[in-house]
């Protein structure tokens, strides 16, 4: 039914009949662009099969909504990546976004298995990636995997969310870039949100990820694109963008993608 009602609203697909030209540009040359060549960035699908063919358990601390799923608080690593890790095409989107824009910071909420993380660090090697994981077995996961794959401008913070993101933001420059994919509640997304709207910062651009995973989520990123601060929002169903850049035309566009 969301997936129904967002097809039946959407009215873009490649930048067609978007006239803001900063809009049309994002939209067709970065969201439905060309992948950019970026170096090493194939071994992250590799990692990803190394993931999804292990056999072993990973203890989950969830302090966020919960999976869907399985409620064990041992999971396996190959269900754990199949269910919950960004997809190659939410990744690849990522990383042509953190290309184009190049951010000096990228905070992630919500490292898992760290496949986003990767996406993220390779697609913009001069900026540093913050992410922030609860669950230390989950963390140590993902620290394996960056010193598998040799990336090094990524940081993993351990803890939750609303303690470890005032810190980030102060040690953020003003060109930032956050990717939300965890805690899935409505007013957790919210506050943090508002976190980051009144952090100061310049440029901010934030992609929350599955803003149809409940209505709560929906309602909340709802919220989010209602706010005067934001510039510019894009809907891709399971995934939302917004831009508080005080120069781009205010506008709201629902995307096929």
């Amino acid at each position: 039914m969301l997936y129904l009602n967002y097809r039946l609203h959407a009215r873009h697909r490649k930048g067609r009949g978007i006239h803001p030209p900063y809009a049309y540009q994002l939209i067709s040359k970065v969201i439905y662009g060309e992948d950019p060549d970026i170096e090493g960035i194939e071994r992250i699908e590799e990692y990803r099969r190394d993931l999804l063919g292990m056999t072993g358990t990973v203890r989950v601390d969830d302090y966020g909504a919960g999976s869907r799923r399985r409620l064990d608080s041992e999971r396996r690593i190959s269900d754990l990546v199949k269910h919950t890790a960004v997809s190659r095409k939410r990744g690849r989107l990522l990383a042509r976004l953190v290309n184009h824009l190049k951010p000096s910071t990228m905070i992630e909420l919500g490292t898992g298995s760290g496949i986003a993380s990767l996406y993220l660090a390779l697609a913009n090697p001069e900026g540093r990636v913050l992410t922030c994981e609860g669950s230390p077995a989950i963390a140590g996961l993902a620290r394996q995997g960056f010193g598998k794959l040799g990336v090094d401008n990524i940081q993993i913070h351990k803890g939750l969310f609303a303690e470890l993101l005032p810190g980030l933001l102060k040690q953020s420059g003003q060109e930032l870039f956050v990717f939300i994919d965890g805690d899935h509640r409505e007013e957790r997304l919210f506050s943090n949100f508002v976190r980051i709207q009144d952090s100061g910062h310049q440029n901010i651009v934030i992609v929350v990820d599955d803003i149809h995973w409940s209505r709560g989520m929906y309602r909340a990123w709802k919220r989010i694109i209602s706010r005067p601060e934001i510039r510019l929002s894009i809907e891709l169903f399971n995934t939302g963008i917004v831009f508080m850049e005080k120069n781009i035309q205010k506008d709201h566009f629902v995307v096929i993608f």
